[in-house]
């Protein structure tokens, strides 16, 4: 009965395995994604990882880190943020071109982000 149990928990754990690995490619992918969005589209403004200070000086905008270790930011918030529109130090509208991603950019760019709390 033991010899059962155990063949049963090694093949349940062989056969999920695959899927694990699949899906942590999968979410690999869409952080790079993200990464690669966040270079081209975000960084004149939002510092990131690995680079000290935007591509634009004399900006206010928060660090992406920033953004993700406030309490207040979840998946829901940076969604709404990202298509509404962003305003500059002078409280004017900027030409920002996330209104224009699709569902599936805005969701690698969210993860993106969310990937960058502390203690992740």
């Amino acid at each position: 009965m033991t010899l059962r149990k155990s063949t049963a928990t090694i093949l349940a754990i062989l056969t999920s395995f695959p899927v694990s690995l699949a899906w942590a490619q999968d979410a690999a992918q869409h952080l790079m994604a993200g990464h690669l969005l966040a270079v081209d589209l975000c960084s004149a403004c939002h510092a990131l990882p690995g680079q000290p200070t935007p591509r634009l000086s004399g900006l206010d905008a928060p660090s992406f880190a920033e953004i993700a270790n406030r309490p207040s930011t979840s998946a829901a918030s940076l969604r709404a943020f990202m298509t509404s529109t962003h305003l500059d130090e002078h409280r004017m509208a900027m030409n920002s071109s996330n209104a224009t991603l699709a569902p599936y950019q805005q969701d690698d760019l969210i993860d993106y982000i969310l990937s960058l709390r502390s203690g992740r």
